[in-house]
């Protein structure tokens, strides 16, 4: 059930529009008589029939063809040997012998001999004798 008002509207303006006459006014109510129908057919099928294929025909396969191998061959060797020895052999000894002796003998005595006296002798008074006697007089009180 629609309301009469808004339902009557919506027939006038179809009314208008297709002028056609397809309702009928009862009381509160809005009945459809027929089925609505325009006064031109709908056509289902379009003028040009549509085509699945394009104008210049899809191709599947390219022109080109793609190459997987090279001209020149991969090559897992060096065109020079890796050598695992030198030309010049390591020398572990050396072109002058080590000299484990020397030339000079070592001398463990001094071509001058050590003086345990010195040249001036030592003294044990001193330059202005010491006194043993004070000059300054100590008086003691016994009180």
């Amino acid at each position: 059930m629609i309301e009469s008002h808004f339902c009557n509207k919506v027939l006038y303006w179809f009314d208008k529009k297709f002028n056609a006459s397809s309702t009928s006014y009862a009381g509160n109510k809005c009945q459809l008589l027929s089925e609505f129908t325009s006064t031109e057919p709908v056509d289902s099928t379009t003028t040009e029939p549509l085509s699945s294929t394009s104008t210049p025909p899809l191709n599947a396969t390219s022109t080109a063809t793609l190459s997987v191998t090279s001209t020149e061959p991969i090559s897992s060797t060096s065109t020079e040997p890796l050598s695992s020895t030198s030309t010049a052999p390591p020398n572990v000894t050396s072109a002058a012998p080590l000299n484990l002796t020397s030339t000079e003998p070592v001398s463990s005595t001094s071509t001058e001999p050590v003086d345990s006296t010195t040249t001036e002798p030592l003294s044990s008074t001193s330059t202005p004798p010491l006194n043993a006697t004070s000059t300054a007089n100590t008086k003691r009180n016994f009180d």
